[in-house]
């Protein structure tokens, strides 16, 4: 039987898969009440405005001072208190996973951060336009990483209180605001099973089976 063009790109992805990923979405099907912090793998931060040569942009909390371990437990205490019944936080020096379950599913955020070797952390612009060329020293290299860390955990902070804030007030639905999120039997997201067949459907204009059928 001859598969179709987004069988093969879903296929694709799969076998591309970071094998960190595959576990990690297992320990997000684990039973019903169960949380912990394990350590896992991560991807370089290809962000705009992280390359060398690209102009800074604004960011939500770019100067925020409130420490990275306070913004995971604001997390926590947060989806806890919209009525997650289970929660799991999962960290290593270069990614972070936050799980919970609430409303009868179960769901998982990736948070990419940065690596302390990238060149923006490493070195200074000699201006708000040019590139990274001039070198920090170890001590302003590090506070400099930090600082992007705890950007990026106040920026999921808010993605999460605004779902589940619109969800609360009646905005929107658990399953519309957290559907790619959601982990499905086989480990995958929704959005993980759903991006390369999405993909597949533009490319051919061609429409297919967005979920992968039950075995």
């Amino acid at each position: 039987m001859t598969k179709t063009p987004g069988q093969l790109a879903y296929e694709a992805d799969v076998q591309a898969k970071p094998t960190y990923e595959r576990w990690v979405a297992k320990a997000c099907m684990g039973q019903p009440g169960q949380s912990g912090q394990v350590v896992v793998g991560a991807q370089p931060d290809t962000s705009l405005g992280a390359r060398e040569g690209t102009p800074a942009m604004t960011r939500f909390a770019k100067d925020t001072e409130v420490p990275v371990e306070k913004s995971r437990a604001e997390i926590e205490r947060m989806i806890v208190r919209y009525g997650a019944s289970a929660t799991a936080f999962m960290t290593s020096t270069d990614h972070a996973i936050v799980c919970f379950e609430a409303n009868e599913r179960r769901v998982m955020f990736r948070l990419p951060l940065p690596k302390r070797s990238e060149r923006r952390f490493t070195h200074q612009r000699a201006n708000q336009h040019g590139a990274f060329d001039r070198p920090r020293s170890t001590e302003a290299a590090a506070s400099a990483w930090e600082q992007a860390c705890r950007q990026r955990w106040r920026a999921l902070a808010l993605v999460i209180k605004a779902k589940l804030e619109a969800v609360e007030t009646g905005i929107t639905t658990f399953e519309d605001e957290f559907l790619a999120h959601i982990v499905m039997p086989d480990g995958q997201t929704v959005g993980d099973a759903i991006k390369p067949r999405l993909k597949a459907i533009y490319e051919t204009g061609t429409m297919q089976p967005l979920l992968p059928a039950p075995r």
